[in-house]
């Protein structure tokens, strides 16, 4: 990616004005502000076929601009906000269609906040109108719901329901990546979801305490949001309307392609963004923080030029990263960042170690997830390496491609370091994350898992590997790997035996 910078330091939120924005580039600030007494368009609406709407947000050369995935799920929201930020309401579409092999006697919806402190309860479900009954179950996380007609491969629903959220005060569940904490509100799967299929069925699994909650298709979301209008929003997406409501503020934010809708909102806050190559990066933080944000594009900007060069392009117009008080070091989502505020403050220790210590590798992590978990997605439960051994090594790539062959080595030092942890066990990294404790979670994944990557690299030779790499994120854009996809892509790529190296490494024997 060419470097394009035009720097705005701490900027204000401004706008355009006029009321077409299918054309309009910029950042998210740059959104049609709508007159007094005019009202944010309801995306429920809106048709199932405009795919206009998602342009914005998408690159030009990005191939779901021209070629839509027409068989994603399409989720249509309208969201409110209570004004102490406790709860929320909401009206949702879903257009579901059976793009799988067999027919379907049930779908079933995934409520992750009860999982992870908060409260979700739905109501007044229906299909394409009319009104059907459903039952709870795995911890009251899944919501199955009987299909009076079976739905035979080819074929569409529209589900409609009604939600409620009670949204945790309190750091609960999942490193605290749910609630409203210390004036940050923090949405992570904060609505009903359909999960993925799988060769196993669907992904209705309870996941343990660590790891990723979830594991989603790619799909598309517009979405209403009405939320106290002194909060500054950030979000996956685009946003692509303003108006105001009382106190409110209205929006209205296109996603898409993408894994997760992610919404989040902080009072007082700084924003600091920079133009590179035609993508917008925006940090947000609390001013106390505002001598960290240059560093933290920076090197956003640097890891995208690093992985479009090694991979592909990068999909969306934007990148937006912020600090958060939650306890994970950082958390991908499509086109945002979640970092841990401790990376901002240059006085706060990670474990006895300065946080500077961790701020580029953390970045640059969450970076790599943008490859790997969003463009190439994966069942983040059950084969966890796809993407965090994967976002693991290509850290390594990128210190080695900034700044030499020692700065690997010193990367490729902490994944040991990591696998030390458990003596260094070869226990295998292709299991799901509930066959490991804790412990082995982060030493097997985030340690043995890219020195597994790095063995593949040398077996295969580097000029193979890095045609892999660009070829597996080619064939499976958008769509969702398997450890089979990955080792039969490899062995094609370089017309050789890996099973031996697989066996050793991923599969439990």
């Amino acid at each position: 990616m060419r470097s394009r910078t035009c720097a705005i330091a701490l900027i204000a939120a401004s706008f355009l004005a006029g009321c077409q924005l299918l054309n309009q580039t910029g950042p998210s600030g740059h959104v049609d502000r709508l007159p007094p007494g005019s009202e944010v368009s309801d995306p429920l609406d809106q048709s199932w076929s405009d795919y206009d709407l998602f342009l914005p947000g998408l690159m030009q050369d990005e191939p779901a601009r021209s070629r839509p995935l027409t068989a994603a799920s399409i989720y249509h929201l309208d969201v409110v906000v209570a004004q102490d930020l406790q709860s929320l309401n909401g009206r949702e579409e879903i257009r579901f269609l059976n793009s799988g092999g067999a027919p379907l006697e049930k779908l079933y919806l995934r409520l992750f906040p009860n999982l992870a402190g908060g409260r979700l309860t739905v109501h007044d479900i229906r299909i394409d109108g009319q009104p059907v009954a459903a039952s709870l179950q795995s911890g009251q996380s899944v919501l199955a719901i009987p299909l009076t007609d079976v739905l035979t491969p080819g074929r569409e629903l529209v589900l409609q329901l009604s939600f409620a959220l009670e949204i945790p005060q309190t750091m609960e569940g999942n490193y605290g990546l749910f609630g409203y904490h210390d004036g940050i509100l923090l949405l992570q799967e904060f609505h009903p979801v359909i999960p993925a299929q799988t060769e196993a069925g669907w992904a209705l699994e309870v996941p343990p305490p660590f790891g990723d909650l979830t594991s989603q298709p790619a799909s598309y979301y517009l979405v209403r949001l009405q939320i106290p209008a002194g909060l500054t929003l950030i979000s996956s997406g685009r946003m692509l309307q303003q108006g105001f409501k009382d106190a409110d503020q209205v929006v209205l934010i296109a996603d898409g392609p993408a894994r997760d809708l992610y919404l989040a909102a902080g009072e007082n806050l700084d924003q600091a963004a920079t133009e590179e190559g035609g993508i917008y990066l925006i940090d947000y933080a609390r001013p106390e923080f505002s001598s960290a944000m240059s560093r933290i594009n920076e090197i956003t900007a640097s890891a995208l030029g690093i992985f479009e060069e090694l991979l592909s392009p990068y999909p969306y117009t934007e990148l937006e990263t912020f600090a958060t008080p939650m306890q994970a070091l950082g958390i991908e989502y499509p086109g945002a960042i979640g970092l841990t505020d401790r990376l901002y403050d240059h006085e706060a220790t990670i474990s006895g170690v300065s946080s500077q210590v961790y701020l580029e590798s953390t970045v640059v992590h969450e970076v790599a997830h943008q490859w790997f978990y969003n463009l190439v997605g994966n069942d983040q439960v059950e084969d966890p390496w796809l993407d965090e051994a994967m976002a693991q090594y290509m850290t390594g790539l990128y210190f080695r491609e900034r700044y030499g062959e020692q700065a690997y080595e010193q990367a490729r030092a902490s994944w040991v370091a990591r696998w030390d942890r458990v003596d260094r066990e070869p226990i295998p990294i292709g299991l799901p994350s509930s066959s490991y404790t804790s412990k082995e979670y982060g030493a097997i994944v985030y340690g043995r898992g890219p020195l597994f990557i790095e063995a593949l690299a040398d077996e295969m030779g580097e000029e193979d590997f890095l045609r892999f790499l660009r070829r597996y994120v080619d064939e499976l854009r958008w769509k969702v790997s398997t450890p089979a996809q990955f080792e039969r892509l490899a062995e094609e790529t370089c017309s050789c035996e890996l099973d031996a190296l697989f066996d050793a490494w991923v599969f439990p024997q």
